[in-house]
């Protein structure tokens, strides 16, 4: 999808996955109150993912402003982005602040919400927050010594 222009993408939107960062977030954050179909609606002023990062890990977003000024919701929602990838979301994951504020590509936001909560498993594995989405992979490096690899050239494969 990277290489998808935006407009399209928004198209692509996975109904399934606004449904899960929906239940996601509402199960961490108290008044989020969110529904699939009013999703970026729920999520503009950026006030509920400041909330859904402090729930995860508290006071990490200070000021949250409630204010329905536009440079406030960006600010709020700039503060979420700053703290998903100091958790540790992979700045490839993260959405931009129009995507969201302008509903420019909510299919980067739905992915970002997964990727939060991806990093969170991984992170945090011993938590007792929620789950979104599968376990990050982690690496499983293997090493061989000079004398198993020259064996390994005389074995048989079926590939």
């Amino acid at each position: 999808l990277g290489a998808m222009p935006r407009s399209s993408r928004s198209a692509q939107l996975d109904a399934e996955a606004v449904r899960e960062a929906c239940d996601w977030i509402n199960a961490l954050v108290d008044d989020a109150a969110l529904e699939p179909d009013s999703f970026a609606a729920g999520l503009k002023s950026g006030a509920s993912l400041c909330k859904l990062i402090n729930a995860i890990k508290p006071a990490t977003i200070k000021k949250i402003s409630t204010s329905a000024l536009k440079f406030n919701e960006m600010d709020n929602i700039t503060a979420f982005l700053r703290a998903a990838k100091a958790l540790g979301v992979p700045e490839r994951d993260l959405f931009d602040t129009i995507d969201l504020h302008e509903e420019k590509d909510l299919v980067a936001v739905v992915q970002t919400v997964h990727a939060l909560g991806r990093t969170v498993q991984t992170a945090m594995p011993d938590s007792a927050l929620p789950v979104l989405g599968p376990r990050l992979a982690t690496a499983n490096r293997r090493s061989f010594t000079e004398a198993q690899l020259r064996a390994g050239l005389n074995e048989m494969t079926f590939q």
